[in-house]
């Protein structure tokens, strides 16, 4: 028993110095936090490379933003919130899918934060936190397949895939209140040892990983009428009604990604969920790019080792494809 846990703390110390190394190398890009869990660097600079989207210069600027652009402008103030699409670590500076928007018309100033693992309750807090710095002329507002697992509690507990052994503040709609919680919960006790402990978060996550390779998850086999499914959206729903108070008379336009690994979920669920609401809702970019991968076109880094992020091709028909709709919806303009 002595020799085992001598051999835990080696472990332990060893991780920690070797995480302590790495940082003073390369700075983390995201740190933690007491309300929001985890949140981006401000002013974090790297230059990576990836597979499937190849060498690749990120930077983020002010509160953590991949960018933040004049408050004070007298352009179009767009204000993009969204998860690791929006973020975008792989894809390099002036290559995300916002930065087109002003290479067609530069009376555009962009604001874009996303950050990696992010569920709709986090975007909703960062909004809150800037809307009124920025005072935008517009929100576009960036949904993803697993947000309905990541703003559902019971949801992300029962999830392999999607469970990033974080706290994380989930919504009750009931109450009207916000908990930081740690997901798939075993005891207090238990909770804060993973949470502190390198080798137990790195353990459970390896553990995360080979029981969705060999059980599968949760996501692989929900379907629209579970209860978990439905609680989820209604969950995803309430905290959309609180963006568009927050945002007031700001227009709301919404577009999601959606991914293969939740089967239940399409652009149905959350256009569902912004119309709710009196947004807009851009539908097609997920059609569009299943029909460029049919012809043997690469839209993610999968073919060459990567994940299911977009690469450069897909921001790139993405970014179009949103600007001719703000276009044509009449939406770029200033605020009266």
């Amino acid at each position: 028993m002595i020799i085992v846990f001598a051999e835990t703390l080696l472990l332990e110390g060893g991780l920690r110095a070797f995480c302590w190394i790495k940082n003073k190398q390369q700075s983390p890009a995201a740190v933690y936090h007491d309300i929001l869990g985890w949140q981006p660097v401000p002013f974090h600079s790297q230059v990576s490379f990836y597979p499937g989207y190849g060498e690749v210069e990120f930077t983020s600027q002010t509160y953590g933003f991949r960018l933040f652009g004049d408050s004070a402008t007298e352009k179009i103030k767009i204000l993009i919130i969204g998860d690791s699409f929006t973020q975008a670590e792989m894809i390099s500076d002036g290559k995300v899918y916002y930065h087109h928007f002003p290479k067609t018309d530069p009376n555009i100033e962009l604001f874009a934060f996303g950050a990696n693992g992010y569920g709709t309750l986090q975007e909703y807090m960062i909004l809150d936190r800037y809307i009124d710095k920025i005072n935008p002329d517009l929100i576009l507002w960036q949904f993803c397949s697993n947000d309905l697992v990541n703003n559902s509690f019971a949801l992300e507990s029962s999830s392999y895939l999607h469970n990033n052994e974080m706290l994380r503040p989930y919504y009750h709609p009931a109450t009207d209140s916000i908990e930081l919680l740690y997901p798939q919960p075993y005891s207090r006790w238990a909770d804060r040892l993973i949470q502190g402990s390198y080798l137990c978060k790195v353990l459970k996550i390896g553990q995360n990983i080979q029981m969705a390779e060999k059980f599968g998850s949760i996501e692989e086999r929900l379907t629209s009428h579970d209860s978990l499914f439905i609680d989820a959206v209604k969950i995803t729903g309430a905290i959309m009604a609180k963006v568009r108070k927050r945002a007031a008379g700001t227009p709301v336009v919404a577009f999601a990604v959606i991914t293969d690994d939740f089967p239940a979920v399409d652009d149905s669920i959350f256009s569902r969920i912004a119309l709710a609401q009196g947004m807009h809702y851009i539908d097609g970019i997920n059609q569009a790019l299943a029909s460029a991968q049919k012809e043997g076109i690469s839209i993610d880094g999968f073919k060459d080792g990567g994940d299911e992020h977009w690469n450069e091709y897909s921001h790139a028909v993405a970014g179009k494809m949103i600007y001719d709709f703000l276009k044509a919806n009449n939406l770029l303009k200033k605020k009266r």
